[in-house]
């Protein structure tokens, strides 16, 4: 093990070279790299789904919902 796994060097080259250096067998591998891919995968549709409610709320409190007046009906 060479570097240390930081946030700074926690790129998919870096986690993949670490992967290598652990023995295991090629399906345990397969495994581990699709179950890699996986938690990736879900880290992206949590932060889009953050930047989603964060830019809803932030809509809500700029432009405030109005109720339309009594005299339009």
């Amino acid at each position: 093990m060479t570097s240390k796994i930081s946030k700074s060097n926690a790129d998919w080259k870096t986690i993949n070279e670490r992967l290598a250096e652990v023995r295991m067998g090629g399906h345990q591998r397969l495994t581990a790299q699709a179950q890699l891919a996986r938690a990736q995968a879900v880290a992206d549709t949590l932060v889009i789904l953050s930047a989603t409610v964060k830019r809803a709320v932030k809509q809500l409190f700029d432009r405030p919902y109005h109720q339309p007046n009594t005299s339009i009906r």
